[in-house]
């Protein structure tokens, strides 16, 4: 199914029918129960937000709305190589007013993360910040 983008940061998915709906500039995935219309846009990441969660960006903040409330599932697009190990390290923030809560992924695919959705606001990828505590080097 092809978005309309309606400006360069904001787009409009139309899903006339239940079924999965992909969009064609942003690789987002909505999962709907029912017709409906998806809007959706990306903002700008509150990084003083992130502090306590040990985790970083892993891509793009999209606000998303759908008036009908027929969204039932998210997939977000991740570019991690699934033999590398980075998609075990993928978590999604919902993020609402000035809290963010870290949320398991469904499960993540080779190219989306997915997640349930109750309500729609700020919905974004984090990765958990892995510290390898061996240092190795030679000295001169």
């Amino acid at each position: 199914m092809q978005c309309d983008g309606c400006c360069a940061a904001a787009s409009r998915l139309q899903c006339p029918h239940a079924g999965l709906f992909q969009c064609s500039l942003t690789g987002l995935m909505f999962l709907m129960e029912g017709e409906g219309e998806v809007l959706y846009r990306t903002v700008q990441w509150d990084e003083g937000l992130l502090s306590s969660t040990g985790q970083s960006l892993a891509g793009p903040l999209f606000s998303i709305d759908c008036p009908q409330k027929s969204v039932c599932q998210l997939h977000l697009p991740h570019c991690e190589l699934p033999d590398g190990g980075g998609c075990e390290s993928l978590s999604v923030a919902h993020v609402t007013d000035d809290s963010v809560e870290v949320v398991p992924p469904l499960r993540v695919t080779d190219t989306h993360a997915v997640v349930d959705v109750t309500h729609l606001s700020l919905w974004g990828l984090l990765k958990k910040i892995l510290f390898n505590s061996t240092i190795t080097g030679q000295g001169i």
